[in-house]
Order: C-alpha cells, then structure tokens, then sequence
C-alpha cells in the first residue's frame, strides 16, 4: 500500500506543479510529500521530477507514466470501493473532459445527475474547448465536437450538432442580408475558432467554402452568441446555442437555403478503461440521454458551442 501512496503523491505533485502546493492539498507536511516521492524514484529506478530552485516539473519519463500511474489509481479506487457494497453498484472515481459552453448548458446537468444516481461514485470534471487525446491526459471519457482521432481510444457518435448561420436584425437591416455564401466575404464575421477558419457549405450537391477576414475570433461560442445578438456581426455557430435567441427574435437565420457543416458530439473513450463498470455506465448514460432529439430540442434551452 506504500507503494500505492507514493504513486497518488506522484500524481498529486504533477497535478500541483510543486511539493508546497500539493502538500497543502493534501494536508500533510512538505517533508512527507517529498519523501514519498523519493521512495517511489529509489523504487523505480528513475527520476520522476526535474527539480531547480525555480520550477518542479516532471522528467519525460515521469510525464510519459503519469496516464498510467493515473490509470492504476483509478483502477485502485474501483476495487476498494466495490469492496464497500459487494461489488453490486458502480464505484470509484471518473476523469471527464468536456467542451465548456456545451459542459456549463447542458452535460454538467447530465453528469451530475449520473454521479447523484451512483453515490459511491466520484468525478473530476475538466471543462475545456480544446481538444484532448484522453489517453495521453487520462481521461476515462472525453465529449467533444470538433474532430479528431487518437490510437488506441475509441469513438462513439453521441447526437448530430446542426450549425447555423446568424446575425441580429439590427445587423442585418444596416448591412444587407447576404444571399450567397461569397457574400460573406463584405459582412463583419465572428469566427468560433476550435472549428477552423473556413465555413463551409453545401447546397444541392454544390460545396462553397468562405475564408474571410473576421472581426472578431474567439473559442467561445456563447460569447460570440452574445456579440451577434448585439449586432456586432455574423456568426456560425450550433443550433443549441442559437435556438433560444433565434426564437426571442433575438437573431435571424442567414442562408436558410444553405447547409453548414455539421459536427457529431461524440464519446472518445481509451481501449484501457471501455469495460470499467463506471465508463460502461456513463456511457449508457449519456446515449440515453442523446437518443431522439437534443436536450437543447427537448428543453428549449441554449447552450455552447
């Protein structure tokens, strides 16, 4: 069990990025934190951390094990707590990566409510835009929308994400309505970054792709949400975001003849961890939760992008 201690103080001080700082967390003494991580360095051989008077950061090894140290800690916590209920309920402890707008809207709600149905259970909850490869940053689960593709993780398709072009009435009394995608290129456009910089379209059978100057670019869609609505420009952005400002007449659609690019939320899931009973059950979770229409479909409500 002293080697299982000094791999969660391993873990601990990388999170950290010092040993004061994860000895705080853990409400013990520095002298502690770093005698276990020297246990754990005699233990294996190698140096873990790469110590100056200025910064604590990992060694390559010690960065290329921490998944793995992570992994077994997981896997650690899955027993002992399936110990507490003879196995017979989902246990232990879930990393999940999400988008944040589309985290804050809608699946925080949705993850909570899986973790309040399975109180043996905990998470750690990391919400970014950026995309993760779940295995090299030991997430059990990543949910995302912007493309990508990393060995060794599976990929379950979740929902369909429909993205719309809009703008503000006031916007697009002052500037015009743009009847073609190339008329794109002489409005003020709001770019959501994570999706790239060309918006693409299809209109029967026939692609465009628009590569303008944008005025404003940004990773967050309920921002750019909020700069449409004010007539700072035009936008592309999910249905989920746009659907409550849409109905308030808040925003109008721009090129309801053409079809944006649509993205898939989805599940990207490591080969180590697909058969933990909690991942199985997140999972089954969130399909159930995605089958038919959205929640945003279902609610009404927005969310991210």
């Amino acid at each position: 069990m002293d080697t299982l201690e000094n791999l969660r103080t391993f873990v601990a001080v990388a999170e950290a990025g010092s040993f004061s700082e994860a000895a705080r967390r853990a409400n013990m003494s520095v002298s502690v934190v770093k005698k276990r991580v020297d246990q754990l360095e005699h233990k294996v051989g190698v140096q873990l951390f790469e110590r100056s008077t200025r910064s604590l950061k990992p060694t390559e090894h010690g960065l290329r094990q921490l998944p793995a140290a992570m992994k077994l800690l997981r896997e650690a916590s899955d027993v002992l707590s399936s110990f507490k209920k003879g196995g017979t309920e989902i246990a232990g402890h879930l990393r999940v990566k999400v988008p944040a707008t589309m985290g804050r809207v809608h699946l925080m709600d949705l993850l909570t409510e899986f973790r309040r149905e399975n109180p043996l259970l905990s998470m750690e909850i990391y919400a970014a835009d950026r995309m993760v490869n779940p295995l090299q940053e030991g997430f059990d689960v990543a949910v995302g929308a912007i493309p990508g593709s990393f060995g060794g993780v599976d990929e379950i398709a979740l929902h369909p994400m429909r993205r719309l072009v809009v703008a503000s009435p006031g916007y697009l009394q002052q500037r015009g309505m743009p009847q073609t995608p190339r008329e794109l290129s002489e409005h003020d456009l709001l770019n959501y970054s994570p999706a790239g910089e060309t918006w693409e379209f299809e209109k029967d059978g026939e692609h465009f792709n628009v590569r303008a100057r944008y005025l404003i670019t940004c990773n967050d869609g309920m921002q750019l949400m909020k700069s449409a609505s004010q007539g700072d420009g035009i936008t592309c952005l999910s249905e989920y975001l746009v659907s409550e400002p849409l109905a308030r007449g808040d925003l109008v659609e721009v090129l309801p003849g053409y079809t944006a690019k649509t993205y898939w939320i989805y599940l990207q899931i490591p080969h180590s961890v697909q058969n933990a009973p909690s991942v199985r059950a997140l999972v089954e979770h969130l399909k159930a939760a995605f089958r038919g229409p959205g929640p945003w479909e279902r609610s009404g409500a927005a969310a991210g992008s």
